[in-house]
């Protein structure tokens, strides 16, 4: 906040959507209202990168680079300062919540928020494993659509002597372990892809005498698409449900995490691609979107989204890591970047 106060937006709100702050720069010209997301979050990830920065809350870090994107637009606020909207406006948004798939809902339906008609909105990932300054983009889906599903079992414990007396939940896990292998399509590059992957499974107590009666599991469901994401987890819930029914188990289940597909729009992307063109950065477009997910996918409900990715470098520590750490060397191109897509913007009003 007080970063952003000092490059004079013309609005700084705070606390909207939770903990999100929003940045305003508005040109009182008709134009354009294009908004540039960072994340505000951190992660249960204890650093252990021995940088002299590192992380002074035990057991929380930045290990995913949030901390580096909030930096980039930061220096697009600076930017802006001396080189206001030609037209239009310009919101800087620092997104809360986005490890968890809620951050964007919060802000969406936060009244603040609403005010604004955004017609397009970018943003960018460091992404490790990728030559450094490498910009990654493709039209339609770039990240995958995700949700957790939590399975709670209740039957009856017996003896372990008569397993029969009791109702034990433990063939359902066995089963839909065996049925995420029928069902699952694993191959990223596939138009189809879509798997549930088990996250956890806890079932009875750690004694040799007793056939459990209760259990638990998580299932992670990935796909290309929300409509894949939401057939392949149905036939999952079926399935627990048609089984649970057999045994007389009850079943409660809940929902957690839920990110929709992040689907590029063509002309953001050819906005990015033309800004990346004159900044001088090299372009790469992958065959297939990523099978990890965002939470910016969710803004394409109310905009035209574009979420391209920004090489870290090949030997980079991976995202969620304990040694990761967001490489420096990334702010100034990608200040220069989202200063290049602004002007690109400008020039057709």
């Amino acid at each position: 906040m007080e970063e952003l106060e000092e490059t004079n937006p013309d609005k700084l709100h705070k606390d909207i959507g939770g903990y999100g702050i929003l940045a305003v720069y508005d040109s009182g010209k008709k134009g354009p209202c294009i908004m540039l997301r960072a994340e505000l979050d951190a992660l249960p990830i204890a650093e252990e990168s021995g940088k002299g920065y590192s992380s002074t809350i035990e057991g929380q870090s930045h290990a995913c680079g949030h901390d580096g994107h909030m930096a980039v637009i930061l220096g697009v606020a600076r930017y802006l300062k001396n080189n206001r909207p030609r037209a239009g406006k310009v919101l800087l948004l620092f997104q809360p919540s986005e490890e968890t798939g809620e951050g964007a809902v919060r802000l969406l339906n936060d009244p603040v928020f609403k005010e604004f008609q955004i017609d397009r909105s970018y943003a960018f990932h460091n992404l490790p494993g990728f030559s450094k300054n490498e910009v990654i983009i493709r039209d339609q889906t770039f990240a995958s659509a995700s949700v957790g599903l939590i399975c709670r079992l209740k039957g009856e414990s017996s003896h372990a002597a008569y397993p029969e007396q009791g109702r034990s939940p433990a063939p359902i896990i066995a089963d839909i372990i065996s049925y995420l292998d029928e069902v699952n399509v694993p191959d990223i590059e596939s138009t189809s892809y879509a798997i549930g992957t088990i996250t956890y499974a806890m079932i009875g107590e750690k004694a040799f005498g007793i056939s459990p009666g209760s259990a638990e599991f998580g299932i992670t469901f990935r796909a290309v698409s929300d409509q894949l994401l939401t057939g392949l987890k149905e036939k999952v819930i079926q399935r627990v449900d048609h089984y649970s029914k057999q045994l007389n188990i009850k079943v409660m289940k809940e929902e957690i995490e839920p990110f929709k597909a992040t689907v590029n729009n063509e002309d953001c992307v050819n906005k990015v691609v033309k800004a990346a063109e004159k900044t001088g950065l090299e372009i790469s477009i992958p065959d297939h979107p990523f099978p990890w997910s965002e939470d910016f996918g969710r803004f394409s409900d109310t905009s035209n989204i574009a979420l391209f990715g920004l090489g870290a470098g090949i030997e980079n520590p991976h995202l969620h890591a304990g040694e990761y750490d967001f490489n420096d060397e990334l702010i100034k191109p990608a200040v220069q970047l989202f200063k290049e897509i602004l002007n690109t913007e400008w020039e057709q009003v």
